[in-house]
């Protein structure tokens, strides 16, 4: 997909890419933690390797990520919901 991206994308043009990354669900009364359930869910170092090689030769706009937390109530128990948002910006070269 991020390569058809790239092909439709003219010179200069932009793309700018947020993800949830290392997401887990931590219970808020055993503090029993357990994967977060998305659809694919990579650390934060390796879903950079995996942009960084998927956009060699692409201008650097913006690296980033940040901690979230969200308390939310799941199958009746209170839970954090705690992942990292990673932000990647890049410019199309040539």
């Amino acid at each position: 997909m991020v390569l058809r991206m790239q092909e439709g994308t003219k010179h200069g043009g932009i793309h700018c890419i947020q993800m949830s990354t290392s997401v887990e669900e931590i219970e808020t009364e055993s503090g029993v933690i357990h994967e977060g359930l998305i659809e694919l869910n990579l650390s934060t170092s390796h879903a950079f390797e995996l942009l960084e090689q998927l956009y060699a030769g692409w201008e650097m706009i913006d690296r980033q990520w940040s901690e979230r937390r969200v308390n939310e109530t799941k199958d009746g128990k209170s839970i954090i919901f705690k992942g990292n948002l990673l932000t990647w910006a890049v410019r199309k070269l040539g």
